[in-house]
C-alpha cells in the first residue's frame, strides 16, 4: 500500500504573534557567544589557527549592524544592538593610523625561535592597549599595505560571509586575499646574517581575528553586559 503524504507550509500572517526574547534571554545568548570566543581562542592557542574563521562568525553575531534592509525587511540587529549595548567600550591593541602610513600589520605578537614565528595567544602578553566604543573598535583599521586599509569589520565579514565561517564564496575580495598571502605581515630573521634563516609571517587574516577574540575577552564592559 502506498501512502501519499502532503506537507503544507503555513506562512506567517500579519496577525500571528512573534515571541520576542526577554532581556535575560539576550544576556544568556551573549554569555553563549562569549563561551564560543573562549573556546575558539583556546583552540587557536593549541595550534588550530583555522578556528579563527569560526571565531569570525561569533564576532559578527555580537557586533555587526547591517546597514541595509533585506528583501524589504529590517536587517537583523547585532546581539549588542538588541541589548542596547553598542556604546560599551572594548579593548583595542591597535592605534589610529594617519593616512600617511604606508604599512601597518596590526599589533599581533609572535614568539620567535629557530623554527619561525608563532602567534602569541597568551592574553597576558597583550597588556598594552586602551578602550574605545564598540562602533569605533569595529571600524578601526588593523592592516595597511599598498594603499589598502582593512578594518576589523572588513576582515571579520569577509571571513564569515565568504571564507567559510557561515558561507563559502568562489571569490574573495582582493584586499582580503592580500592579507591572506604569505608574508603579508612581514618576515623575521633568526640567527646571524651569514647562517641565519628568514621566515615569512603568514596567515595574517587568521591571526588578526584571533587577536580580536583576545581583545574581546579583555573587555570588562562586554563581560558585564553578559552578566559575567
Amino acid at each position: 500500500m502506498t501512502v501519499s503524504i502532503e506537507l503544507r507550509c503555513r506562512h506567517r500572517s500579519e496577525g500571528d504573534r512573534v515571541a520576542k526574547l526577554s532581556r535575560e534571554d539576550l544576556r544568556e545568548q551573549c554569555r553563549r557567544q562569549i563561551r564560543f570566543i573562549q573556546n575558539s581562542v583556546a583552540a587557536i592557542a593549541s595550534g588550530n589557527l583555522e578556528e579563527a574563521i569560526r571565531l569570525a562568525t561569533t564576532i559578527r553575531v555580537l557586533i555587526h549592524e547591517p546597514k541595509q534592509k533585506r528583501r524589504g525587511k529590517q536587517a537583523s540587529q547585532s546581539l549588542l544592538g538588541q541589548l542596547g549595548a553598542m556604546g560599551v567600550h572594548l579593548f583595542t591593541t591597535s592605534r589610529d593610523q594617519p593616512s600617511s602610513v604606508l604599512y601597518y600589520a596590526g599589533p599581533v605578537m609572535h614568539k620567535i625561535d629557530g623554527s619561525g614565528a608563532e602567534f602569541a595567544t597568551d592574553v597576558n602578553v597583550y597588556r598594552f592597549g586602551h578602550f574605545v566604543p564598540a562602533t569605533k573598535w569595529w571600524n578601526q583599521v588593523v592592516f595597511i599595505r599598498d594603499g589598502v586599509r582593512l578594518t576589523r569589520r572588513d576582515v571579520v565579514l569577509t571571513a564569515a560571509n565568504k571564507d567559510g565561517g557561515a558561507h563559502v564564496d568562489a571569490e574573495l575580495t582582493a584586499e582580503y586575499e592580500m592579507l591572506k598571502a604569505p608574508g603579508a605581515m612581514g618576515f623575521v630573521s633568526v640567527g646571524s646574517q651569514t647562517s641565519g634563516k628568514v621566515f615569512t609571517i603568514d596567515d595574517g587574516h587568521l591571526k588578526l581575528i584571533g587577536l580580536m577574540g583576545i581583545e574581546l575577552l579583555k573587555s570588562p564592559d562586554l563581560l558585564n553586559v553578559a552578566g559575567l
